[in-house]
């Protein structure tokens, strides 16, 4: 199997790449800001100046992650049928969604235990219950849940965006 890669596409890669770090930005912070509300947390502001930037480098690494392990997956797919739907189509066959739902889990797991030992260890404004429990909430709430997405739908769905883009650029 060849795979081409179309230069053209670099063209499109700066813009999803802000938007997805945008989108992952907005995201994590929605989540951190919601269960530091859940933990009663009353130094919000002050956990988020000193968390939060580890929170979102942890959840970019987690999702590279499971798209590095999508990546070799992928190349062992045009031979093994389920490790090829678990990339293109999750929901055609049972194994093809466990493996995909496996590597989304092990991309919030890596999200958990870099959170745990790295982002939270050094905050002394939560304690060590609340310190496990958002960064399994977070590692579970940020895992990419996308990945499950069929690659149809997903192509689809980014050339509606990269459209939009072109238009507010004025290419089209």
């Amino acid at each position: 199997m060849e795979i081409a890669y179309p230069t053209w596409f670099l063209l499109y890669v700066p813009p999803i790449l802000f938007l997805t770090l945008l989108v992952n930005y907005i995201y994590d912070a929605a989540v951190f800001t919601c269960l530091s509300v859940c933990l009663k947390c009353k130094t919000k502001w002050k956990l988020y100046k000193q968390t939060f930037l580890g929170i979102w480098v942890v959840g970019i690494a987690g999702d590279v992650g499971a798209t590095v392990l999508f990546l070799l997956v992928s190349f062992v797919a045009p031979s093994v049928q389920f490790l090829y739907d678990a990339v293109v189509q999750p929901f055609s066959s049972v194994l093809g969604f466990i493996t995909a739902f496996i590597v989304i889990l092990a991309a919030g797991y890596l999200k958990y235990v870099l959170n745990r030992k790295v982002v939270f260890k050094k905050t002394d404004l939560l304690d060590d219950k609340s310190k496990k429990y958002m960064s399994l909430l977070l590692g579970l709430l940020t895992a990419p849940w996308t990945y499950i997405v069929p690659t149809e739908v997903a192509w689809k769905w980014l050339s509606s965006i990269l459209t939009g883009i072109g238009r507010l650029g004025g290419m089209s």
